[in-house]
């Protein structure tokens, strides 16, 4: 693996400070809802959150640097 690849994966690590359960639950809130910019009828930032989930699930060895680039 690059070292850029292993760059991006830590500082993945270190910005996401929640499980993908727990980011699962945060989605459901009205909080969550409470969004400016929408992409059809998900906002961009529920579409993030999922594809963070999707990532958060993988095992380290299938994440790619494609993976990274949301």
């Amino acid at each position: 693996m690059s070292k850029d690849a292993k760059a991006a994966i830590a500082e993945f690590q270190e910005v996401i400070n929640m499980t993908p359960k727990e980011l699962k639950s945060w989605l459901q809130t009205e909080e969550s809802q409470a969004v400016e910019q929408k992409k059809e009828e998900e906002s961009i930032g529920h579409q993030s959150g999922r594809k963070i989930i999707e990532i958060l699930q993988k095992k380290k060895i299938d994440i790619r640097m494609t993976t990274l680039l949301i």
